[in-house]
């Protein structure tokens, strides 16, 4: 599910700081689009809160049982697509991928286990218009440590560099907040430590 709404040029020429700038950068989109994030709408709440909100809903609707709630906020300056994704434990059937998330925009879904006595496991990959990939994964397992992980890597780097079982051993030895910078963008992300935890990330970019 898409929370919010796109920054693009328009949007940002809005802005009055922004009125005359002949030529509105990926680095003006991400800039903007981050300011976006803690702007309060008209009820009092944040782009994040509204997300928050959206995924906790799928997760009442879902009920009792171990489940990740997802939120990718995309501050890149680009429109990521969808990819690939890997399931090493539990499913996003009713809940599934965005299979594009806009500048500015949120993009929230539910990944829930699969049978008894099994956790939520698993990781999507989504590519910007200028071909880097993006890894976001998580670890919420039916017994141990819950952990996040990220990644940006040129084209087609998942699965076809790295595999899938190389990403999950990166996974489980990460922690629950995890960091990459490939010297234009910067991924980040931070899981709880909950039975169904909401786990964050954040894509930025720094030129």
């Amino acid at each position: 599910m898409i929370i919010g709404s796109e920054v693009n040029s328009d949007v940002v020429k809005s802005y009055p700081q922004y009125v005359k700038e002949p030529n509105i950068t990926p680095l003006i989109l991400s800039k903007v689009a981050m300011q976006q994030l803690t702007a309060t709408d008209s009820r009092g709440d944040s782009l994040q809160m509204a997300a928050t909100k959206a995924v906790n809903a799928m997760k009442n609707e879902y009920g009792q049982g171990a489940s990740t709630l997802v939120m990718i906020f995309n501050a890149s300056g680009e429109t990521l697509r969808y990819q690939a994704n890997r399931n090493w434990s539990g499913e996003t059937e009713k809940y599934p991928f965005d299979m594009t998330i806009a500048n500015g925009e949120y993009s929230v879904f539910l990944h829930v286990k699969a049978g008894i006595f099994t956790g939520s496991v698993g990781c999507v990959v989504f590519r910007g218009d200028s071909g880097s990939d993006f890894l976001f994964a998580w670890d919420n397992p039916y017994i141990g440590s819950n952990s996040s992980y990220v990644d940006v890597q040129g084209k087609d780097h998942w699965p076809g560099v790295q595999s899938w079982g190389e990403v999950e051993s990166k996974l489980t030895s990460s922690g629950i907040s995890s960091n990459a910078d490939n010297g234009t963008f910067v991924v980040s992300s931070m899981i709880g430590s909950a039975t169904s935890p909401i786990a964050q990330y954040t894509v930025t970019r720094k030129t």
